[in-house]
């Protein structure tokens, strides 16, 4: 007879404690995380842009075509598309 309140009982006290220390882990996983993002953000561009960028100086490439015309930024557009016949 005492297996029955026993048991039940020892399940209600584990979940008592187990909310709060499930909630606590939650919070501490997501606060090492949120700061282990901003780590790998810094890694991406520290390993992956500034290299680009140094080597595309060193090599004198200006993919944006920044340097050439002053004036605008703007690219001419080749029309090379008869819109008379585009139906």
């Amino acid at each position: 007879m005492k297996k029955f309140f026993i048991i039940p009982l020892a399940f209600c006290i584990l979940m008592l404690i187990c909310k709060p220390l499930r909630e606590f882990v939650k919070n501490i996983f997501q606060y090492i995380f949120e700061k282990l993002a901003i780590v790998i953000l810094f890694i991406v561009f520290y390993i992956g842009v500034i290299p680009t960028k140094l080597l595309m100086a060193m090599f004198k490439r200006d993919r944006l075509r920044l340097k050439e015309n002053k004036n605008s930024y703007w690219l001419e557009a080749k029309n090379d598309h008869d819109y008379e016949l585009q139906y």
